[in-house]
This record gives C-alpha cells, structure tokens and sequence, in this order.
C-alpha cells in the first residue's frame, strides 16, 4: 500500500483529470508560489517515479 500526503494525491487527481503535467505544475505553483518552479517539476518527477517502481501508477 502506498500513502500520498495532501500534496501528493492532489498531484494524482489533477493528473488524472487532465492528463497534462503543465496543468499539475501550474495548481503547485499557485498553491506554492514561493517555491521555484525548477522544482516543483523536480519534485513531481520524483513522486511520479516512486509511484511507478511501487506499481502505482503507470506511464504517467
């Protein structure tokens, strides 16, 4: 079983309702507007690979 935080599972929803990753990045940006975009994107990338090598998710 894999357990997201708040932030995580808000990733997976905008993701899945809109299958852009840009769209994921610009609700984090404006829910974050102090962290730097460069890593918001780093950041995104890491759950994403997580969530494939536990089998979460995939292609995404």
């Amino acid at each position: 079983m894999v357990q997201l935080n708040a932030t995580a599972a808000q990733v997976l929803e905008v993701l899945a309702a809109s299958g852009d990753l840009e769209q994921v990045c610009s609700v984090l940006r404006a829910r974050f507007p102090h962290v730097p975009e460069s890593v918001i994107r780093r950041d995104i990338d890491t759950l994403l690979d997580s969530l494939r090598k536990h089998g979460a998710v995939a292609g995404a």
